[in-house]
């Protein structure tokens, strides 16, 4: 191959597999004062806008944001009482939701698609009903469950492996802090080891003054969302609810015996099992039009584990809304860059019943449960992940995946790596920081 030809096809690997820029870092005042950490990860299109769960900063959504920015723009949010936001003396819902919507304010977004992963639910069912004309979709993570009802089981049912926090060892300094957080999947509600990554180690560098300091906050956020059982009935969004599940205990120490894993299957089996599938028939009795995925043999950070498969889900569901609200509102529909991938892509086997799924002119909540064979082979290996760079469908993945596999792959990889440009999404926030911008 000529030395030119060649230079311009390196050229062209390099632009296609660079790791996206990382974050911008912001804080913006709300209305009563306070101040809101931020990560902006720019992109073009409508807005998405990401909300961590409990004990978890806008930094965990360092895997997933990058792979939707190429068809909207990416914003997370940090809720007060966790990392770098300001204090808070109000917990509830309606507090958190009154923050999104100053933080949209002082940006001048007028409506955005609100995705929030576990306690988050609670704020987006809360934006939505007290905002509905701010809201063109919500995407709950492993998010729409009764938290009320979860309160009144617990108070019912002891968890057979009660949660331990770190030592003072542990939280002795960010490095000890770290290695704790990282093989913490000896421990139940968090098993970072399992999926750790760029994005976990990130937010666990930027909770770990939090956990040293403020822990008992978390607890009352979590009474606060429990004070009652969700209201879906005033949403008017488009929603898509994914739910990871698992068929057993997943927060079990890899060395417990038998007897103490036995404990923790019933517990499994006969307490969350049956409090997940409750929180499924309330949110479909209340919005009959819901989208539901179900992910067997999944993580609660569902979108940790599988980045890509999940913003495939969220990119697809908030093309297809706001291409519906177009229609509504007599205005052309806003083309996203890429392409989102369609939901009649998504298996429709039961995996329970071994049978087709009810399409939705049979049933108007369109409820997917995704076997974990398939999951594997949708989500892929991560990875097979970082290598694609983003949505597999889209022209430029299908170029790269072409050019690297046909094209003197075999210089162009040595030279690759010796400059060490690899497509990893993750190196967006390695170091945890972005720059910083005040608003």
């Amino acid at each position: 191959m000529p030395l030119g030809r060649f230079a311009a096809v390196f050229a062209f690997l390099i632009t296609c597999c660079a790791a996206p820029p990382p974050p911008v870092e912001r804080f913006v005042t709300t209305s009563d004062g306070a101040r809101l950490h931020m990560l902006d990860w720019g992109g073009r299109g409508e807005t998405i806008v990401l909300l961590a769960g409990l004990s978890n900063t806008a930094y965990i959504y360092c895997d997933l944001a990058p792979r939707l920015t190429r068809s909207f723009r990416v914003i997370a949010i940090t809720r007060r009482g966790h990392g770098h936001s300001g204090e808070t003396r109000d917990y509830t819902p309606a507090a958190q939701a009154r923050d999104v919507h100053d933080v949209l304010d002082a940006l001048g977004i007028r409506r955005v698609h609100l995705a929030g992963h576990s306690l988050a639910g609670s704020e987006l069912t809360e934006f939505a009903s007290r905002y509905p004309d701010r809201t063109a979709s919500l995407i709950y993570l492993d998010a729409a469950y009764d938290r009320k009802m979860q309160s009144e089981l617990d108070s019912q049912h002891e968890d057979p492996v009660p949660w331990k926090p770190p030592t003072a060892a542990e939280l002795s300094s960010p490095q000890s802090y770290l290695a704790y957080r990282q093989r913490r999947d000896a421990l139940p509600g968090a098993y970072y080891g399992l999926i750790w990554s760029a994005a976990v180690a990130a937010d666990a560098r930027d909770e770990f003054d939090r956990e040293r300091t403020n822990r008992a906050e978390y607890g009352r956020f979590f009474a606060a969302a429990a004070a009652s059982a969700p209201d879906y009935s005033r949403i008017e969004a488009p929603i898509l609810a994914i739910y990871a599940e698992t068929s057993r205990y997943p927060h079990l120490p890899p060395h417990a015996g038998a007897e103490l894993r036995r404990k923790a299957d019933d517990y499994h089996r006969q307490v969350i099992a049956p409090w997940t599938e409750a929180s499924i028939r309330e949110l479909r009795r209340a919005q009959p039009a819901a989208t539901i995925i179900e992910m067997p043999e999944t993580l609660h950070h569902v979108f940790v584990q599988y980045p890509e498969r999940v913003a495939s889900l969220i990119a697809s569901h908030a093309a297809a809304a706001a291409s519906r609200s177009s229609v509504l509102h007599g205005r052309p529909a806003a083309r996203p860059r890429g392409r989102a991938m369609p939901a009649s892509t998504s298996s429709s086997v039961n995996a329970r019943q071994g049978s087709p799924m009810r399409s939705a002119a049979s049933s108007s909540t369109r409820r997917k449960r995704i076997p974990s064979a398939a999951c594997a082979r949708m989500c892929g290996l991560p990875m097979r992940e970082m290598s694609r760079g983003g949505d597999p469908t889209t022209p430029a993945a299908r170029i790269v995946t072409v050019f690297s596999s046909a094209i003197a792959w075999r210089t162009a990889r040595s030279a690759i790596f010796s400059i060490g440009a690899t497509s990893f999404f993750t190196a967006t926030c390695a170091s945890g920081h972005g720059s910083s911008i005040t608003s």
